[in-house]
């Protein structure tokens, strides 16, 4: 027995005692998970050396515990290797979505110093002398700052694919459907752009020999080739304005998801010019095979909008005049 834990107050029990003696209370006793919690966060987070380590031990102690006594502790215990600072980073990248998570809670949330928090922030921000890098494109994720911390003006979903060669293609020739859509276009070739900049020389060449049999338009992947290439104009990690224009529906789906209110030019079929002011997006639809729609509501009124003849739109009026 590890502890030597009687009738004390809570605050005076330790793992760390020494005592050994038989076990004569119950074990159901109320205050001991609660000390068995207190306990083990505080020894793993005072590790020193590999804490993963440590709490694949104590996880091995709490599954004894309750077969051996029937003792369930309620405990949360990081979900990912903290020694790994990819692994950590990554992981507080989507902590941080949840708007109820401030910076301040990450060091009890991953057992870690508050040193080592602020190094991981510095390195996701792109900050550190030593940033996360692939392929010489810099990740550099943007945070804004609010009364409650540090915050996202655009979420980011750190994904690492691990695909053979013919699924890299089936997700290049998905977003090259993708990209036909006015709304999804940017979305579409940023995304395409970063997977054709992780694949090796061979993977690419590969993907291009083989093109025309598989009726591919080798136009495409010379364009994600371009702007993988052009360093002034791409980014790792686009968020969600930089992944919006003005021209055509470029902020219609921005404006959808957050919420925004938008700004539309629209060129009508007899050819006249409308201006809709503050309209909200409802949604993105397809009328036809050929035709995609948009509808908007502009104070009670609601118009449904052909994609392809929205000439701009814009967050406010000022960017269409």
């Amino acid at each position: 027995n590890l502890f030597g834990i009687g009738k004390k107050s809570p605050s005076s029990y330790s793992l760390a005692t020494q005592d050994c003696f038989s076990l004569d209370f119950e074990i159901s006793d109320d205050g001991i998970c609660d000390v068995l919690k207190y306990s083990i966060r505080a020894s793993i987070k005072s590790y020193t050396k590999n804490k993963d380590n440590a709490i694949l031990i104590y996880k091995k102690y709490l599954k004894f515990l309750n077969k051996k006594y029937k003792l369930n502790v309620d405990i949360f215990l990081p979900p990912i290797p903290v020694s790994i600072s990819l692994e950590r980073q990554m992981y507080i990248a989507k902590l941080l979505h949840d708007t109820n998570i401030k910076i301040s809670d990450l060091p009890e949330l991953l057992l870690v110093s508050e040193r080592t928090i602020e190094e991981d922030l510095r390195k996701l921000r792109g900050q550190d002398d030593d940033p996360l890098q692939v392929m010489g494109q810099k990740l550099s994720i943007d945070f804004e700052r609010s009364r409650s911390g540090l915050k996202f003006p655009s979420t980011v979903h750190p994904l690492f694919l691990t695909q053979n060669l013919t699924q890299i293609i089936a997700i290049l020739r998905g977003l090259e459907h993708q990209a036909k859509h006015p709304a999804y276009e940017r979305y579409a070739v940023n995304t395409a752009a970063s997977i054709w900049l992780q694949l090796s020389n061979y993977a690419k060449n590969r993907i291009l020999t083989v093109s025309e049999i598989l009726d591919i338009d080798i136009n495409w992947f010379q364009r994600i080739n371009k702007l993988a290439l052009d360093e002034l104009s791409f980014k790792l990690f686009s968020n969600e304005v930089s992944c919006s224009n003005n021209l055509g529906s470029g902020c219609v789906l921005d404006c959808l998801k957050n919420g925004k209110l938008c700004y539309i030019e629209y060129q009508t079929e007899n050819g006249n010019i409308i201006y809709y002011q503050g309209c909200k997006i409802k949604n993105i639809y397809r009328e036809s095979l050929d035709i995609d729609c948009v509808a908007i509501e502009v104070s009670t009124e609601t118009y449904n909008l052909e994609i392809s003849k929205i000439l701009r739109s814009a967050f406010t009026p000022e960017e269409l005049v």
